[in-house]
């Protein structure tokens, strides 16, 4: 439980400064971008062993774009409204 609570701790404090934020906004947003684009040719891709990979990495981008994503939103969120 300590090491969650460091890590936590890390990450609020790397998330205070508004180009942080905003910069994690903006990468998070490129980073599910590029793994949604990417899910199509999966489709088309699905006879050859090689897609499970394509998919997968899709799916792990997707994955961190989205915590990206979240750390920047909830930082400018509470940025609004005065919580940090």
């Amino acid at each position: 439980m300590t090491v969650l609570s460091h890590a936590y701790e890390r990450l609020r404090r790397v998330g205070t400064s508004s180009a942080v934020r905003a910069s994690a906004v903006v990468i998070g947003c490129v980073m599910l971008f590029a793994a949604a684009s990417y899910v199509p040719e999966v489709g088309l891709d699905s006879t050859t062993s090689a897609s499970i990979g394509a998919f997968a990495g899709s799916l792990i981008a997707a994955m961190f774009g989205a915590i990206v994503f979240w750390v920047g939103a909830r930082g400018i969120v509470a940025k609004l409204i005065g919580t940090y």
